[in-house]
Formats: C-alpha cells, structure tokens, sequence
C-alpha cells in the first residue's frame, strides 16, 4: 500500500499515524468500526462528531474504531486501477472487512459521495442485496432527520445524539457476531434502542421513531486528545463543544428545532477541558462550539480562564457568536480587545427587520450597528455578514435592503485604514422539522437574479466583497432535504454519470443533475414546491422532540410578521420537547461566577536569549509530510513538550522557527535540522521531551547552540537510491557522484552549485523509465565538501 503513497495527491492524507491517532492489537479486539465521513480529509477532520465517537469507541479496550475519508478523486482513480479496496487510515483494512461502518451525514449534498465510497470499497450499494457477511452500515448526522433519500442504502439510521447509545449499538452487534445470529434478527433486536431507525421496518403499523437526547453532556468524556490532522483541515484548532441545543427558535433553523433542550457542560469541566485539550494536542488557536454560544450561562467566567491559558501561552482564542448584550461589562470589554483581530461573523440573515421578525431573528437594525460600532472602538477591522435570500414571504425591498445594511455597517468602519466587510449569501432552502418545512423553495435562476441585483448594488464600494452559494447547487441540497424514497434512484444515476463531491464547486455539475432526473422521470420542482399543512411529510415517523402543533403556530406567526422570544429568559413556549416528568429539561451553570478569575495574569515578552538548532530524522510515514505540514507539526510538538521558544510580536505572535532547505514529499531523511529561539539554556533531555510527543518516523537526536541565528544551505548533498526495478543512469548536471552500493542500492552526491532542484525529479530524469513508486530516496548527509 505504501509503495501507491508517492502518487497520492496529499498523501499524508492517508497515513493514519496523527498523533492522537489510536492503534490497537487486533488480539485483543473483538469488534471492528470505521467511522466514514463522505467528504475529503480536510473536512472530515473538522468535524467534531467523528472524533467524539472515535474517543469515546476507542475508550474501550475491545473495540477498535478507525477512520476513512472520501478519496481525492485522482487517489480513487489510482486505487480502482490497482485493484485497492477503499481501506482504513490506521491500519489499512479494506472497508467491507469491518463489523461496522457508520457514516455522518451532515447535509444533503454528501449523497452520491457515499456511494462514490461504497463503490470503491466493493460494498453493494442497496442494503437489500448485501448479505450477512458484509458490514452493517450505519448512517447519523442532522441529514438522518430526513433519512428517506438514502433509505435503501443504510441498514440503519441513529437520530439524535449517540453518545451513549454508541455503546448499546455495539453491544448488541458484538453479540450477534460471537453468537452467529442474523442480521435481520441484529437489526429487531436494534430497533429496540432509542434513537435506532430501521428502514426495513418502517412498513410496520404505527412505526415511530424518537430522537435520543444526551441528557447531560457531564456524563460523557469529552476528547481531550483529538487526533492532530496532517495538512490544513478547514478548521485547525482545539473545538471545546461549551452546550448543545438552542431555543432562539429563528423559523429556517433545523439545528436549532432537533436540538432541543438546551444542555450546558458544566464550567468547571469545560475548564479541565481547555487545560488537558490545549497541552496534548499543541493547538495555538481555541473556539468553543455551540448553536448559541452567546447565550452560554456562563460566557464572561468562561472567557477570563480562556484569556489566562491563552495569553501565557500564546493561544488565540477563535471568538464565538456573542450575544450584543455580552458587552456590556467594562472589564469583558477591555480583555475582549486583547483577542487576535481575525475576523469575526454576525449573521444578520435579512436585511429589512420584517423580515427578520418573519423568520424570528431577532436581533433589530440600531442593535446590528451598535454591534458594529463597538467592534471598531476594540480595533476589529474584519467584519463578515450572512444573508439569506429568497426567504418566505419576502418582497424585493427585503432584499435590497441588504445592501441598505451593508453600506451602513461600512460606513461605521470608514475612518480604519484597512477594513474589510464580507457579505455571503446564499438561496433559502426550507427544512425538515421546521416551522418552514411547507413552504415553497424559490427557483434557483430568481435566487440568481436577486444575488446579481444586490452585486450591482455594492459594486460601488470597494470595501464590500459580495460571496454567494451557487443558486443550482442550493436548489439540488432543496429537493434532497425534503425528498423521498424515489430519489435514491436519482442519486445511482447521478453518481455513475460522474457526480461525487457534489458540494466542491469544481466538482459540481448541474447537468449531470438534471439528466439524471429526467432519466429516472422524476420532476424535482416537486420537492421543492410548497406543500400544505395537512399533507403527510416523508420524515412524519421521525419524532424530534418539537410538535408539528407548535411548527404550525410558528409558520401562522411568520405570516403574521410576529416574533417568539426564546424561552431561556421568557415563559416556556410548549414546543413539546420539555419532558412533563423533568427527565429532560434545560439544564444550565447555576453556581454564583467566580470574580477572582476577573483579574487576568500579564506574562511579559520573553526576550531571545539563545539560538539553538535541532537535527532530527524524517523518515517512514511522516516522508509524506509536505514543508509545510511538517513545520506545523513541529510547531505542535514543540508546545507539547512545553519547550521554551520565544515569539514575534504582534497581534499574532509566532514561533521563532526557521527551517532547513524545504524537503520534497516523498523523501526520506536522517539529517535534518531547524532553529529556535529560547528564552532559557536547554538541556539535552529535551530531547526526550520532543520524542515523547513526536509523531511516528520524526526523531529528534542531537542539539546544538548557535553563536546567533545562522540559516545556510548546503552546496552538495549524499543521498542513497534504494531501486524497486533494475534501470541503468545517464549523465545529469546535478548529479556530482554516483557509486553502486549493490543491486538495489546506489549512493548520490547531488550538486546544488547552480541551483537547487526536486531531487525525485533529478532521479526520474536520470534512471529510464523509473517512477516514484519505483523507488525510496532517502538523505543521509548534508554539507558535503
């Protein structure tokens, strides 16, 4: 397998050796999962779901949960020629040799991506063709509140939180296995779980579903050493989930109606949380994750801890969505303003405020710039807005009135140098379980015209860049959310004309889309039409916890252009999620705020006092670290270990790192180096430190002190040649030397006199015939005289 790596495109990409990353003895496990996410690796390892489950299977001592992304589609193509089962990042198992595999599904537009998966990994795609000796595949995410579009692919769907339910699923599957029992019995005896949903027996009378609830998010251990992705996910940091569940109640919301109570983790888990979370993974950036983290209970107490941590350690703090009324204290306001200025995002959503009251936003027009205002006094210049167009009930004023409110929150920004405001906006699309789930969903080329008319509109202001959602793409997201079974003949047809990644704009093809439909003689502007309150819906079995009653009322408001106030600070609202017998209720940090933690500690600038350089090893698996990984990952390591390095100035402060003569992917070497600046002496056991921390085949070996900071790149450089195939030389001018050790082996002397050249190139240009995956090139001195 590793002979295909150089090839990859990212190949790092498929390593599976992170740190954090968990490796098991298969003697002792007794059961199997592969947790998939149907994208590609930079955005499944963003999502905190995947490692959630991860920590929590992987904390038991017989279950061994691995990962698989989506496949760049050029390493697919790579794998179908040779003949390669999709496999497991850790220990490179073909998919359909696992017990289980679960899916997240997280939107609609991942679809023909998992049969994109299931196609490579030789796993039928109809559940009903797939005997018992394949994987029972699982499917959760908030897609799964509408499972009936990929219903005949999935031998169950989990809805809601599987936190616990996790270990009651592999129970019942473990049991099966070491008992020989079938599937169709696995699967009676799983639908007995709460949240399970079994397609096969949705004919069944009064077939009802109920969303499982995590009660208290307390009761079960958070990651606090997440998997440290190689290459740059999209988001690239420690993510602390601070509560689930929101009662905002804006009517477009699926999240905020299927998440409800709200649950709050308790501060003072949330505190050992950051601590343990920041010192094993090395992250430099923090964020706390919630629907509404403004309206975290204890937001202000939690913040001052994070500013300490931070602020020794040079962490920057990913700002949550605050609540306007979050800045009202002196004191949160002065250490807000010590936060890194990257940005930060409001999501206003219409633009006029009946419209806002329509769709239960709350937030007025003087609250939006008053918020902007206080921005710049605390010296943001970064500002980004979110709209919606072609929202329900909404007139032409509503959306030019976007640009309205564009202009007047620049103007706000108009005396800083250097501000930027970024409007995003994307075509409405209605949802499952939501008090929208009725309405018409507008055609995608009227989302188009009303995006261009507000384009002409801001092109007079440089200061405003305009980015949109494509109206086509959000109009196919609009016919899965609320289709039915009959589409997942759409999705076959689409995926076997080429569609995967359906959400990557340089993936996307709408024509693809459309033929597809029209082969399966299916309509879509079915699906996206309006429908009426009595009809019955696709998803009626699946019972989220809200009442189709109190979704009616708040669709009756939206037409009466009347708001609902949330009912964490006004009376209960009796959407039914609230149990009678207080099972489940929202639960909140009660306990008084601790003003000492008000008073954060100043840490004074560490001066650079010396100047050490580091040699180290980068072979196996971390040779398929790019330059640039490589050095962020040394970066980790070094905040791991807790070494002494000093940083820049500035609102982001760096390391200061400076690193050798880049190496190519793909080469292996045992004489490496880069320098840092400390603010104290090191001891040679700080090697010890660094390799404890390090990641597999990065070895740090020896330390040297330096008069003052010296960069210099060798002249010529020994490299050996270790051959797959036998191939004969010819002359090259970077080549100084070249000695037959034996067979397979032959030594370089590369000459870099000239210039300097990818040496995977020079050995391709030298050696006919050869390819990457032909042979290893490994340096093993430099600076040679």
């Amino acid at each position: 397998m590793n002979d295909l790596f150089p090839v990859f495109k990212n190949p790092s990409h498929y390593v599976g050796t992170e740190y954090n990353s968990v490796h098991k003895d298969l003697k002792n496990v007794k059961l199997r999962w592969a947790l998939v996410f149907p994208d590609l690796y930079p955005v499944g390892m963003s999502y905190l779901g995947l490692q959630l489950l991860y920590s929590l299977l992987n904390s038991s001592p017989y279950i061994w949960a691995e990962r698989a992304f989506a496949p760049h589609p050029v390493v697919g193509e790579i794998l179908k020629k040779n003949k390669i089962p999709l496999f497991s990042l850790e220990s490179k198992t073909p998919l359909k040799e696992f017990d289980v595999i679960g899916f997240s599904l997280t939107h609609e537009l991942c679809y023909t991506t998992v049969l994109y998966i299931l196609d490579l990994a030789e796993i039928p795609f109809l559940a009903e063709k797939r005997e018992d000796n394949f994987p029972i595949i699982i499917a959760g995410g908030d897609a799964t509140f509408n499972p009936e579009p990929v219903s005949p692919f999935f031998d169950l769907f989990f809805i809601g939180e599987a936190e616990e339910a996790i270990f009651e699923i592999s129970d019942k599957i473990l049991e099966a296995k070491e008992n020989n029992i079938s599937k169709l019995e696995l699967l009676k005896e799983l639908s007995k779980i709460v949240g399970v949903h079994v397609p096969l027996f949705k004919s069944s009378p009064n077939y009802k579903v109920e969303r499982r609830i995590l009660v208290s998010l307390d009761s079960v251990p958070f990651p606090e050493n997440p998997i440290i992705p190689f290459g740059k996910p999209v988001h690239d940091r420690f993510t602390v989930e601070i509560s689930k569940g929101c009662t905002r109640g804006c009517r477009f919301c699926l999240a905020g109606m299927v998440s409800r109570p709200v649950r709050e983790r308790s501060l003072e888990n949330i505190k050992e949380i950051v601590k343990k979370g920041l010192l094993n993974t090395g992250y430099e950036e923090i964020s706390f994750l919630s629907l509404s983290s403004g309206d975290f209970s204890k937001i202000e107490d939690l913040l001052f801890f994070t500013f300490s941590i931070c602020n020794k350690n040079k962490i920057s703090i990913s700002l949550p969505s605050l609540r306007i009324d979050s800045f009202n204290d002196p004191i949160f306001l002065r250490h807000i303003a010590k936060i890194r200025k990257t940005g930060i995002t409001l999501a206003p959503e219409a633009g006029s405020q009946r419209l806002r009251n329509i769709i239960n936003k709350t937030i007025t027009h003087d609250e939006i710039i008053e918020f902007a205002k206080i921005l710049k006094k605390l010296g943001w210049q970064n500002l980004k807005l979110y709209f919606m167009v072609g929202l329900p009930f909404e007139r032409e004023d509503d959306v030019l009135e976007i640009a309205d409110l564009c202009f007047e929150i620049d103007k706000v920004f108009r005396s800083s140098k250097r501000h930027n405001l970024t409007v995003s906006v994307a075509g409405f699309i209605p949802k499952p379980h939501t008090p929208f789930q009725w309405t018409k969903q507008e055609d995608f080329s009227s989302i188009k015209d009303k995006i261009f008319s507000l384009k002409s509109k801001l092109r007079s202001r440089k200061t405003i860049k305009l980015r949109w959602h494509d109206p086509k793409m959000s109009f196919i997201e609009g016919v899965f959310s609320r289709g039915d079974e009959k589409l997942a003949h759409v999705l076959i047809t689409a995926y076997k004309n080429g569609d995967i990644l359906t959400s990557w704009d340089e993936f996307f093809n709408f024509d693809v889309w459309l033929k597809s439909f029209e082969k399966c003689d299916i309509d879509p502007y079915t699906y996206t039409n309006s429908r009426s309150i009595n009809d019955p819906l696709p998803w009626d079995y699946i019972c989220c916890g809200v009442s189709k009653k109190f979704l009616i009322n708040e669709l009756k408001k939206a037409e009466r252009e009347e708001v609902t106030y949330d009912c964490r600070y006004n009376n209960c609202l009796g959407c039914g999620v609230c149990n009678k017998d207080k099972k489940i209720q929202p639960i909140l940090n009660t306990d008084k705020p601790n003003n000492s933690i008000q008073n954060i500690e100043s840490y004074p600038k560490e001066k650079v006092r010396y100047f050490y350089k580091i040699w180290y090893e980068k072979i196996e698996e971390s040779r398929f670290l790019s330059q640039i990984e490589l050095q962020k990952c040394i970066e980790r390591i070094l905040r791991r270990a807790q070494f002494p390095m000093c940083f820049s100035e500035g609102f982001h402060p760096k390391p200061l790192l400076s690193f050798g003569r880049a190496l190519s992917v793909g080469i292996e070497s045992l004489c490496e180096w880069f320098v840092v600046g400390t603010y104290k002496e090191l001891d040679p056991s700080i090697l010890n430190s660094l390799n404890q921390k390090s990641i597999k085949g990065l070895c740090f070996y020896f330390i040297e002190r330096l008069p003052k900071k010296v960069i210099s790149y060798p002249k010529a450089e020994k490299y050996l040649l270790f051959l797959k195939k036998k191939t004969k030389p010819s002359k090259n001018p970077y080549i100084k030397q070249i000695s037959q050790k034996d067979e397979s082996v032959i030594e370089l002397i590369f000459s870099w006199e000239k210039d300097y050249k990818n040496p995977i190139q020079i050995v391709k240009e030298t050696f006919f015939g050869l390819e990457e995956k032909d042979f290893l090139l490994r340096k093993i001195v430099q600076a040679i005289e």
